[in-house]
């Protein structure tokens, strides 16, 4: 699932990262931010990433997770 939030750009990847889903068996997911990582677009420019829709944009900064390459 592509996600951004308010630091995206500033220590993660500037295109958003994935998050870890873990499915439970009523059918909904919890999102793990602690294990987000970076799209493969990150670390090669051959690659074209995904930008996270506006729905999945959160209006809050997320600093867990894998950041930008380089930083």
């Amino acid at each position: 699932v592509p996600s951004a939030s308010q630091t995206t750009g500033r220590g993660p990847y500037s295109a958003g990262r994935y998050p870890a889903l873990h499915p439970t068996p009523p059918g909904i997911s919890s999102i793990d931010y602690n294990n987000a990582y970076n799209p493969y677009c990150a670390y090669n420019d051959t690659y074209e990433g995904p930008f996270p829709p506006a729905s999945n944009r959160l209006k809050l900064e997320v600093r867990a997770g894998e950041k930008a390459p380089g930083i």
